[in-house]
């Protein structure tokens, strides 16, 4: 055991059933990280016994124990390495590689060995994919499927990742792995560009959860070799849904006992639950706003809402975002309508969402040069699975306005916000749908 890792034994450790798949997922369980989030729902589904290799995030994220609840009896053997947590920079990537190559020497001198037929990694964070292209050079015959979350070299709104360029031997090495199937790096070329460049070039499959995404990151690709390559293996599987069994793991309304943090200082004067006199219509929005989102449309549409509709729906924002959003709450005056809560635990929030009568999903909106949004909001696979309504805030063909909604308003309309708010408040909308 070296200093640079902890290995924990995790779910089953049955040395006559070895783990044949190795995960590497910088973020995974316990972690309180979207990614971790993805990569366990992907383990759980594949149902596939496996080796996981991540980092410890402690330094950046919060802990989340229901989530090592998804994956027990899956994951064999576990290595969560000690290394500085950072998105690309390259000595943070060297550091989690040479970590992760120790590991599994480490593991080749036990009774299960490493006898693994196939890797999986996934990104963000971008080191997996580098100790991915690093196992699979060291062990011809593996193969990797590598899942790519956003556009690596490019920000939510469409820029270009600034990063540091790789050098050394490191870089040396997995350069030739590239010349050999005809791709040279641009010397200028940052970690974020050798990352992708890694996985579409030399992965077996290229895991994309939307046919935009797919078709936004091989627009991006200058260079024709690494196209085509792309274009042969890249594989469209929408984030996973979990079983409806675990919906059912926790109170539905756990996450709503305590007293919300409203912008206006005063507690949720009714939850929803069979209790509530006056019968409020309850919506939830579980998740962040990232950049190319906004809460301002939602904002200002409770704002306006007339006196006698105020109290008659109540828009629940689960968000880790908390303190910014009550401020912009309480600056709309909408804080007697709209309640900020805690982000949840995966599982209460999986429950919490049969707690609402609709569940609200917001487009990100386009980046530069694109008419509608390339990505698929992760949080539509946990809501498919609860059987509640969605209500979705879309852009006109993008992948949220194809889905199945109970109620779709366009992105940034607040007269359609606000009608489908005094409609849910005067019962002519549906209180549960799907």
């Amino acid at each position: 055991m070296t200093p640079s890792q902890r290995s924990s034994p995790a779910g089953s450790d049955d040395p006559s059933a070895p783990a044949t798949r190795l995960v590497i997922a910088y973020a995974f369980a316990p972690d309180a990280d979207t990614s971790a989030v993805a990569a366990v729902k992907r383990v759980a589904v594949d149902g596939e016994p496996c080796d996981v290799i991540s980092n410890d995030l402690r330094a950046i994220r919060g802990r989340d124990d229901s989530l090592e609840e998804v994956v027990a009896g899956l994951v064999r053997r576990r290595a969560v390495l000690d290394t500085p947590p950072m998105f690309g920079g390259w000595s943070s990537i060297l550091s989690f590689c040479r970590a992760g190559q120790r590991t599994l020497r480490a593991w080749d001198g036990q009774p299960a060995g490493t006898a693994y037929t196939s890797v999986y990694s996934r990104a963000h964070f971008i080191a997996a994919h580098f100790l991915a292209a690093l196992v699979v050079r060291e062990r011809p015959g593996l193969s990797w499927r590598a899942e790519m979350s956003d556009p690596l070299s490019r920000s939510a709104t469409g820029e270009p990742r600034e990063g540091p360029v790789p050098r050394g031997a490191v870089a040396e090495d997995l350069a030739e792995e590239l010349a050999a199937r005809g791709v040279r790096m641009d010397p200028a070329a940052t970690t974020y560009e050798w990352a992708e460049t890694l996985a579409y070039t030399l992965a077996d499959e290229v895991v994309f959860t939307s046919a935009g995404q797919r078709d936004y990151c091989l627009a991006h690709v200058s260079d024709d070799r690494v196209r085509a390559a792309l274009e042969g293996k890249a594989v469209v599987s929408p984030h996973a849904t979990l079983p409806p069994e675990w919906y059912s793991r926790r109170d539905p309304l756990v996450g709503l006992s305590d007293p919300a943090s409203t912008s206006a200082g005063v507690a949720d004067p009714a939850g929803p639950s069979g209790s509530d006199p006056a019968g409020a219509v309850h919506v939830g929005y579980f998740g962040g706003f990232y950049a190319s989102q906004s809460p301002q449309t939602l904002l200002r549409a409770a704002a306006a809402l007339a006196p006698e509709d105020r109290a008659r729906v109540r828009v629940h924002l689960f968000t880790g975002q908390s303190e910014d959003l009550s401020a912009q709450v309480r600056e709309a005056g909408a804080g007697d309508v709209v309640l900020v809560r805690d982000r949840l635990p995966f599982l209460d929030f999986l429950a919490a969402t049969r707690a609402m009568d609709l569940l609200l999903a917001i487009d990100a909106a386009p980046v530069a040069g694109d008419t509608v949004p390339h990505v698929r909001l992760s949080k539509w696979s946990d809501y498919v699975g609860s059987g509640t309504g969605v209500w979705g805030m879309v852009t006109p063909g993008s992948d949220l306005a194809s889905q199945d909604l109970a109620v779709a308003t366009p992105l940034g309309h607040q007269t359609a916000t606000q009608q489908v708010l005094t409609s849910l408040a005067r019962g002519t909308l549906p209180r549960r749908a799907g």
